[in-house]
């Protein structure tokens, strides 16, 4: 028997916990505590690293709960996506 975290297997991916989440209604509470974790550890990565870039993962997961920080959406979370995008659109 695999070692769970609730009912959802511990090597669920955060891109398969993602996909899971958005494609769903009813999402097992140990995928929402994961990509909580997940986001948590990224905004304190954004509020204490000045200029922190995320990776496309973290970002995939701040993104999936950007709505959650409300409106109007504070400067460092703009910020954040701004310096994300301006990463990713750069030409090697």
């Amino acid at each position: 028997m695999a070692d769970q975290l609730g009912s959802v297997p511990i090597n669920l991916s955060i891109e398969q916990a993602l996909y899971i989440a958005r494609s769903s209604t009813d999402i097992d509470p140990s995928i929402v505590r994961m990509l909580q974790a997940k986001n948590w550890e990224t905004i304190i990565k954004i509020r204490d690293i000045p200029g922190y870039i995320m990776t496309r993962e973290e970002f995939a997961v701040f993104n999936f709960h950007r709505a959650s920080l409300g409106k109007p959406e504070p400067a460092w979370s703009v910020a954040a996506v701004a310096r994300y995008w301006q990463c990713a659109n750069q030409i090697p």
